[in-house]
């Protein structure tokens, strides 16, 4: 391999650059330099370029130049910008240009004018300092015309008539009062005033309303309406008339109603006792409710001499012969009857309606069944039930005495002692143990008892006493004065079972078929 070295390589004929036909190729240690430039016809290829470029022309390609846009539409692709006034430029640092505006033109300065167009109009021109203007057009219509125009200012005149016919005008208003001068309005149409009307007289129908409205000697109207109307003379109406206020009567003695009077709202019956605002009864429409003072008495079936009663009356003493409900006039209420009083449910044939008496609300004191019988309640809770078997009794019956036979199986005395009875028969099997009397231990746990045991088995028969005792799972006997005749039936003893305490007979050797017992059992818990 040989090398050429030189200062300078030129053409054979030393008056231009020397011709590479196949090229140069540079080591990756080596530079090309120098004060010229490199032109190429060809393309120039590298992986990197260094410099702020701001010596290259002609790169205008898209994609490798800048691509221009305004108002998002495309304008094209330049390498280079210029900008013009009011645009100024920073230079470029680290490939960064600044661009920003400036704003020059801070002395123009606009002013009014108006102008003659040669066809009669008018043109008002903004004119500005700099030599900029911009008019507006204003044509005159028919029958006006701009005159004296100079650039101060102009006249508008109009050589229009007054109008031939209110007609004309669809929406006249008066600038003050019209006066008729004498004369009168005539017309086939109607006058709508939203304020009042004053005048000395009305003719002809009148419809709508009457605020306000007077005359001598009368007034005849098809409807009579209004919050407030006062008659000092007579007054007579031959259709209906509706009040939607209150309708007062002065010095009024009686109010004939023949037919049916209805009424809309509250309606006061006023009374002279008690201390409400109406002293009497009234009819509540928000309630649906018939009400009273509680000072107000309702008398059923009144005397003769009741105040302002014409009936034939009564001969009981009253004022109410047969009911008399009283408010009492404070908190206690009363229902009085003279003669005798019932109250009654299922009138008309059903048994099965009752009647409740509560002295608190939802909590029943009495009930009363048609055909069931009569309860009775502690607090909602029911302690004596009457019915057609006798009487039921839950909780504790306390008497002074009590008479008579008492028919019970079981009977407690106090909290701590038990009386029971019983009785029946069992088929005897000699030295096989027969249940005769049992109690739970779980529910009552009696800690003692003593039986007294009767037996019958054919023409034998025996009387004795057995006392037990038992823990809640053994039980203890003791058989005590034992009698019998002629032959002993058999023996008593008591075991703890399945939770109960069960007292046992086992027959005798010889003894067999029915045998008869009777028990009395008193228990200590």
């Amino acid at each position: 391999m040989s090398r050429l070295r030189a200062d300078k390589i030129v053409n054979k004929a030393a008056t231009a650059a020397p011709e590479l036909t196949y090229g140069a190729d540079v080591p990756i240690a080596g530079t090309i330099t120098g004060a010229g430039g490199i032109n190429i016809t060809g393309v120039a290829t590298a992986s990197k370029f260094v410099g702020d470029g701001s010596g290259l022309s002609g790169v205008i390609a898209s994609g490798t130049g800048i691509v221009c846009f305004e108002d998002g539409s495309l304008v094209g692709t330049a390498g280079t910008f210029n900008f013009g006034t009011n645009i100024a430029v920073s230079p470029p640092s680290a490939g960064v240009a600044t661009i920003s505006s400036v704003n020059t033109d801070t002395n123009t300065t606009y002013g009014f004018l108006s102008q003659n167009d040669g066809n009669g109009n008018a043109i008002l021109r903004l004119a500005g300092s700099d030599t900029s203007n911009d008019d507006t057009l204003i044509t005159a219509g028919s029958g006006i015309n701009f005159t004296g125009i100079t650039a101060g200012g102009f006249s508008i005149e109009s050589s229009l008539s007054g109008l031939a016919n209110v007609v004309e005008d669809t929406t006249p208003q008066l600038g003050g009062n019209l006066d008729l001068n004498g004369n009168t309005i005539n017309g086939n149409g109607g006058i709508s005033i939203t304020g009042g009307v004053s005048a000395t007289i009305f003719t002809g129908a009148f419809n709508g309303a009457s605020n306000g409205l007077t005359g001598t000697p009368d007034i005849t109207v098809r409807n009579v309406v209004g919050a407030s109307a006062t008659f000092t003379g007579g007054a007579s109406f031959g259709g209906n008339v509706s009040i939607a206020g209150t309708l007062t009567y002065e010095d009024v003695t009686n109010v004939d109603t023949v037919g049916i009077s209805t009424f809309n709202d509250d309606t006061y019956f006023v009374g002279t006792q008690g201390s409400g605002l109406y002293k009497g009864m009234y009819w509540d429409k928000s309630l649906s409710a018939l009400q009273f003072d509680d000072a107000v008495k309702i008398y059923m079936g009144p005397t003769a001499d009741s105040p302002g009663w014409t009936g034939a009356g009564s001969t009981q003493a009253g004022p109410g012969a047969t009911l008399e409900l009283d408010g009492g006039g404070g908190t206690t209420g009363f229902v009085n009857g003279t003669n005798d009083l019932m109250i009654r449910s299922g009138r008309y044939g059903n048994t099965s309606k009752t009647i409740t008496l509560e002295g608190l609300v939802n909590k029943k004191n009495i009930l009363i069944t048609g055909g069931a019988g009569v309860k009775l309640y502690n607090n909602d809770i029911e302690k004596l039930d009457v019915n057609e078997s006798g009487a039921v009794v839950t909780g504790i019956l306390t008497a002074t005495t009590l008479s008579g036979i008492l028919d019970a199986s079981e009977l407690n005395i106090g909290s701590t002692v038990g009386i029971a009875t019983s009785g029946g028969s069992f088929s005897a099997s000699a030295g096989v143990p027969t249940e005769i009397n049992a109690f739970s231990v779980s529910t009552t746990n009696y800690k003692s008892i003593e039986y007294t045991v009767h037996l019958t088995n054919g023409n034998n028969i025996q009387a004795q006493k057995v006392l037990v005792m038992q823990n809640g799972t053994t039980a203890y006997a003791s058989e005590y004065a034992i009698m019998s005749n002629p032959n002993k039936i058999a023996s008593l003893t008591a075991i703890v079972s399945s939770g109960d305490c069960k007292l046992q007979a086992t027959p005798e050797t010889g003894i067999s078929g029915i045998t008869t017992y009777r028990i009395i059992r008193q228990g200590i818990l």
